[in-house]
């Protein structure tokens, strides 16, 4: 007798196998599912974060561990700061020891771009951040905006900054009276230099009447951050320069500090780091490394450098070293000097601007941004201080205070002076 179990098995297997195609095969009026099987030949080495981990980042998050400031992203990346702990609470603490209404200020470490202190207080409006207080330009740039006046000047074709212009009065304000040849038992006269060390409003006002017109100072502005985008891991609103070229007296006054003009904390201390670095800037951040779950390397986005070929490189190194000049004889001295006893460790270059305001209530506004050491910069920083009517201190007085602070980071032993002192 013949086995026919054997055709029939045969059979049922190859039916099976048929049913089991055409349930594989897709259909064609759908869309292919998505394949659910690992290809280990493609599979990535390591676990990537999404490339929206940054959008999730947050500049008042981060909390301080072992000594460093870290934060973790809702998508596992840890993060960590590049600001220094232990300096953003001494700048919070000077801050509050004088119930100032508004303050702020920003330090920059040259040699990385690494910006280790953005602190803000504020007596008058607690609700206001950190970001806020450092990163929008919501203060006036006073006689800051010298140092923008005396780049358009020096590299104006014909311009000689040892040259001495003859002034008198002017010191709180300039009209046109102060842009006249004052008589000679009146006259006082100064150079560039001594003009920007004393901060003399109506030098610079004539200087900018007879070399510039609006449109260069307009350009000398943007070239130093006005009215653009500066590079930032976190955004930094436009510090604002108008200039109305209608008004006669538009010019001197927006040059010697008067005019339409605001700034922020943080490009205050880029400002500074840009006459430090001789018309170069490397790139300011905040953010030193991230690590995925696996606490494996995750690649940061660094903000670039900046670099203005309208800012030649000598011209720079000569204001870098002119500045100085504020320090030792010049607006600042009061704060880094006792008699003739320094009150810091290192030299120090910088610009100091003072302006008051009456509405809808008084207030002085005072700045320094700055640098040290002159010769061969490695920090770079502006503090702003808005006291009440009665005054209680000045930036450059916390100025001298942080440089000391400054230097002791660096090699761990005290600063000299009294500066130091509470």
């Amino acid at each position: 007798m013949k086995n026919r179990t054997a055709p029939v098995l045969f059979f049922l297997i190859a039916f099976a196998g048929i049913l089991i195609t055409l349930a594989l095969m897709p259909d064609p009026g759908k869309e292919k599912p998505p394949a659910t099987r690992l290809d280990l030949s493609d599979a990535p080495k390591k676990e990537k974060p999404p490339a929206t981990w940054t959008s999730e980042l947050d500049l008042l998050r981060f909390t301080e561990k072992d000594g460093a400031l870290w934060q973790s992203t809702p998508s596992g990346v840890m993060v960590q700061s590049t600001i220094d702990p232990q300096l953003q609470v001494f700048l919070t603490q000077e801050f509050g020891r004088y119930e100032l209404p508004y303050a702020a200020a920003v330090v920059i470490h040259l040699p990385d771009g690494e910006v280790r202190a953005l602190a803000g207080s504020s007596g008058a409006e607690p609700r206001l951040t950190m970001g806020e207080l450092t990163l929008k330009p919501w203060a006036p740039a006073a006689s800051l905006f010298k140092t923008v006046s005396a780049i358009a000047l020096m590299t104006t074709p014909g311009f000689d900054p040892q040259k001495e212009v003859c002034y008198s009065g002017g010191q709180g304000g300039i009209t046109a009276k102060h842009l006249e040849e004052p008589p000679p038992a009146d006259a006082v006269c100064e150079n560039l230099e001594a003009a920007l060390a004393n901060s003399t409003n109506a030098v610079l006002g004539k200087l900018a009447r007879a070399h510039l017109d609006v449109r260069r100072l307009q350009d000398v502005a943007q070239a130093c951050g006005f009215n653009q985008d500066l590079p930032f891991e976190f955004t930094v609103e436009k510090s604002r320069f108008k200039l109305a070229d209608t008004d006669p007296m538009a010019l001197p006054l927006a040059a010697a500090g008067f005019g339409h003009a605001t700034i922020s904390a943080w490009h205050a201390a880029w400002l500074a780091a840009l006459i430090a670095g001789n018309g170069k800037v490397p790139p300011v951040h905040v953010l030193r490394l991230a690590i995925d779950r696996n606490k494996d390397p995750v690649d940061l986005p660094r903000p670039a450098a900046a670099v203005f070929s309208s800012l030649p490189e000598e011209t720079m190194a000569r204001l870098r070293l002119m500045l100085a000049r504020t320090v030792t004889q010049g607006t600042a001295r009061e704060g880094f000097f006792k008699g003739d006893e320094p009150l810091v460790g290192i030299t120090v270059g910088g610009k100091t601007g003072t302006l008051g305001r009456t509405e809808p209530q008084v207030l002085l506004y005072t700045w320094f941004m700055g640098y040290a050491p002159v010769e061969a910069p490695r920090w770079a920083f502006a503090i702003l201080i808005v006291s009440p009517e009665k005054w209680r201190t000045k930036a450059s007085y916390i100025a001298a205070r942080l440089v000391n602070r400054l230097v002791d980071s660096e090699t761990g032993k005290p600063g000299p002076g009294p500066a130091r002192k509470p």
